[in-house]
């Protein structure tokens, strides 16, 4: 893969959570609040809400390397809904995330 191809470095799933502190890690720094807001329409609420918080986790996960972290704590969530009217797909659904950024490192 030429460097171009490559995606943007991101945070792992394992390393994103709703709670204050990660097991196993101690929190050497926060760097910043860092969100996101995915949309998706689709045939379902169940599509709609699916794509949504994957584009805004995706984000998320980037934007938090990007402030220099490598995890996101106290993360939270929100929808909203929006009606998009007289389209074939329907109302769509939006997804807000909101979380620290910080920098952990394996507890000792």
């Amino acid at each position: 893969m030429a460097p171009a191809d490559l995606p943007p470095p991101s945070i792992l799933p394992q390393f994103i959570t709703t709670l204050p502190t990660l097991p196993g890690y101690r929190i050497v720094r926060t760097v910043g609040i860092v969100t996101d807001a995915g949309t998706g329409s689709g045939a379902t609420a169940k599509t709609k809400a699916a794509r949504a918080y994957r584009e805004a986790m995706d984000t998320l996960a980037v934007s938090g390397v990007s402030v220099g972290g490598n995890a996101i704590v106290g993360l939270t969530i929100s929808s909203f809904g929006s009606s998009i009217g007289g389209t074939a797909m329907g109302d769509a659904v939006g997804i807000l995330l909101m979380g620290a950024a910080v920098v952990i490192e394996v507890e000792q």
